[in-house]
């Protein structure tokens, strides 16, 4: 790029080094803290869906309780009688893993049908097989205290304080669910079923399967979803979880930052005064030289949005990483259109901030009295 304009604008940001570098820190902290607070939080809650999906894949409707604490056994049994269905009814519990010389450790836990889990339920086995959970038997997580294998037997307590020793049945690789064990559903005892994952027969017809499930769950105080559905309710759980905090802290940083931006540029402008004036006095028009100043502000701006979108892709490309070692192939969120965003209110606010302050400083009489200093200190 060539012309007067541009060359001024480059050589004083080339050459006012600290000024320029004054002018970018508050755009790299806006770009970069809303990245990586935007882009780690939506790259989570894209890894939940991702989670919950790949955890239904086999399941085509998703039965769970309505302003009640449970699924009653009356609704269980009346969802199980439809024809052309498999249901995998799951009761939350908690089963006590046992640790050398400490305290047993509760975990979250699952009674499930043990005939039906490996043919509805997506869950991802590292070892072992889920057909094997049995009265006999447990499935449990990778992050089980004391990492037992395929086939071990571990010493368990159930909620109602059973001690039992149980075979492994198969080894759970890492995902999203906080369930870390499943066992057999004759441990539920008397609690209530939490979800009931329904997969229909092939060559079933889904309009009347999905109208009698209707039907059965009417006036239960339970709700027919679908897979995507429920995806779609655990995004929105997460999303405003942790909303009302994130823009707390985004909105009170990214505000400090704008006013710092904002002070920067209107400080600097009296010790540009003589700066500008040499240039009028060189012979360079009033709207050339306010050029230069918005050309070298923008310039600023745009190096701190490169800096801070740099920043923000290493954040989101590491937690992005992170959770797809986690829950497996997962999108990672970047927020185009709010970091756009923010690059435009910096952008303006820069703009303001420097050519208002520099166009009153070479008003008609402030640039008259400067002209006439350098003058005077040249003769």
């Amino acid at each position: 790029m060539g012309g007067a304009v541009w060359t001024t604008a480059r050589q004083s940001a080339l050459t006012a080094y600290r000024r320029t570098s004054a002018t970018t820190t508050p755009v790299v902290i806006i770009v970069s803290l809303a990245g990586c607070l935007l882009g780690t939080i939506g790259t989570i809650n894209a890894a939940q869906v991702s989670g919950v999906h790949r955890e239904l894949a086999r399941t085509d409707y998703v039965v769970r309780p309505t302003g009640t604490p449970g699924l009653s056994r009356d609704l269980v049994d009346r969802v199980r009688a439809v024809p052309g269905t498999t249901a995998l009814v799951t009761t939350p519990t908690t089963v006590f893993a046992s640790r050398p010389l400490k305290p047993a450790l509760a975990r979250h836990a699952a009674a499930v049908d043990s005939s039906t889990l490996g043919t509805v339920s997506g869950l991802r086995v590292s070892t072992g097989t889920l057909n094997g959970l049995g009265p006999d038997s447990i499935v449990v997580s990778d992050a089980w205290p004391g990492s037992p294998h395929t086939g071990d037997r571990i010493k368990v307590w159930l909620a109602d304080g059973t001690p039992k020793k149980l075979r492994v049945a198969a080894v759970l690789a890492a995902g999203n669910d906080d369930v870390r064990a499943y066992v057999d559903f004759s441990y539920a005892g008397t609690a209530m079923a939490g979800q009931i994952d329904v997969q229909l027969a092939v060559g079933t017809d889904r309009a009347k399967t999905a109208a009698a499930l209707q039907a059965a769950v009417h006036g239960t105080g339970a709700r027919l979803a679908t897979p995507q559905q429920v995806a779609a309710a655990a995004t929105d759980a997460n999303e405003e979880s942790s909303r009302n905090g994130m823009l707390m802290i985004l909105g009170l940083s990214i505000l400090y930052a704008v006013i710092a931006l904002a002070n920067t540029l209107v400080m600097t402008i009296g010790d540009r005064r003589r700066e500008l004036a040499m240039l009028r006095l060189a012979g360079a028009t009033t709207g050339q030289v306010l050029g230069a100043v918005a050309v070298e502000t923008l310039m600023c701006v745009a190096a701190g949005a490169v800096l801070g979108g740099l920043g923000s892709a290493i954040s989101i490309t590491g937690s992005w990483a992170s959770l797809r070692q986690l829950v497996g192939a997962t999108p990672a969120v970047v927020p185009w259109s709010t970091l756009g965003g923010l690059v435009v209110v910096c952008a303006v606010t820069a703009l303001l901030a420097a050519v208002l302050p520099a166009a009153l400083a070479l008003r008609r009489g402030g640039g008259r009295s400067i002209l006439a200093d350098i003058s005077g200190e040249a003769g």
